[in-house]
């Protein structure tokens, strides 16, 4: 082995100097770039595509990106909204079949008026691609045509 290529120690690390920011990190894998500044790149990669709003990747090229979900999480308004369905399901429960049928008609119609019905049958069709291309639709099972032996017996 040549003097000037030097393995990397990857049972413990070594200290490196990011090519960014020039300061020193502890590295555990073969990298040049600090933990912060990787995150601020991936950050600012990512706003970058949100703020143009179109896939840039993939088959999805060009396609308008589906909106977030309507409610927030980084508050706790989607937790108090699923803590109320979940307490107004359980007494529907207890009050039977009439009970149920209500609730679930309520919650339709909420799910209508704000916006959440949209959000989740928002699919991107097949033909909406935009480079002309069709999602493969893969089988999970191979299906396999066995002859129908019921009633047919051999003695």
């Amino acid at each position: 082995m040549s003097l000037w290529k030097v393995k990397f120690n990857h049972k413990d690390g070594e200290i490196r100097k990011c090519k960014v920011c020039d300061k020193d990190f502890h590295a555990k894998k073969p990298i040049w770039r600090c933990p912060l500044c990787t995150s601020k790149i991936n950050f600012d990669k990512r706003k970058e595509k949100y703020e143009e709003g179109i896939m840039n990747t993939g088959k999805w090229i060009g396609m308008p990106m589906k909106k977030p979900y309507p409610f927030s999480n980084k508050t706790s308004e989607a937790n108090n909204r699923f803590a109320r369905i979940r307490g107004e399901l359980r007494k529907a429960w207890e009050g039977g079949r009439e009970e149920l049928n209500k609730h679930y008609a309520k919650q339709l119609e909420e799910i209508r008026d704000n916006g959440i019905l949209e959000w989740i049958l928002d699919r991107r069709a097949n033909d909406d691609l935009p480079n002309g291309e069709k999602k493969s639709k893969s089988k999970t099972q191979t299906n396999v045509d066995w002859p129908d032996t019921r009633g047919y017996y051999e003695y």
